[in-house]
């Protein structure tokens, strides 16, 4: 009996939903499904950002680049999807200095960011969403993503981590998953485990 629930316990998949203790008709549970259809998602999503040791802040260009790439594969991994972060203050600056074009929107070419750089410090000081402390050391790139389930949540957390081990410079920047839903997820994880040990 123990060998089989040794064998059986391994195969176990931990899989929870943030409204798993409402019933299905419950009008909470329509409130984040609309969330999830018209607005990408119920859930927070938040990613730690460091600046590494080749750099002076995460308002460096090659800071910068390394979060462009990140945000790409989240992008290929989530959906598309709005996403806050440093690099979006700077795209902002770039649409503000080229007359609010929506198609100016995008990373800055070597020259633009140049004559922009007079501006960051006062990026810091912008109200709204913080996204970068203020000695732009660190900061976190924030968005919504719809409620998958932490079974399907953590593999696509994995291919994500994996993206960073492979092709992040961690001398230009460091990454780190963390946030409410990260934290709900792990708490899942460790109720399953404590349970099967007991």
């Amino acid at each position: 009996m123990t060998v089989l629930a040794v064998i059986f316990g391994g195969q176990l998949k931990v899989n929870g939903f943030l409204l798993d203790n409402l019933p299905t008709d419950h009008p909470i549970q329509e409130n984040f499904k609309y969330f999830d259809s018209e607005f990408g998602g119920s859930n927070p999503m938040e990613i730690y950002l460091e600046a590494g040791q080749r750099v002076s802040s995460l308002l460096d260009f090659e800071a910068l680049k390394e979060i462009e790439k990140l945000e790409g594969k989240l992008s290929e991994t989530l959906g598309e999807r709005q996403y806050v972060s440093p690099l979006s203050l700077i795209k902002t600056l770039n649409q503000a200095q080229n007359q609010g074009s929506t198609a100016a929107f995008t990373f800055p070419s070597q020259g633009q960011y140049l004559r922009m750089r007079r501006y960051f410090d006062q990026l810091v000081k912008i109200e709204g969403p913080k996204v970068l402390s203020s000695d732009q050391q660190s900061g976190r790139i924030s968005s919504r993503v719809e409620d998958l389930g932490s079974l399907e949540m953590g593999k696509r957390r994995a291919e994500i981590l994996d993206f960073v081990q492979r092709e992040i410079n961690p001398d230009f920047l460091k990454v780190r998953w963390t946030g409410t839903a990260y934290l709900i997820d792990r708490g899942h994880e460790s109720v399953t485990k404590q349970m099967l040990q007991g």
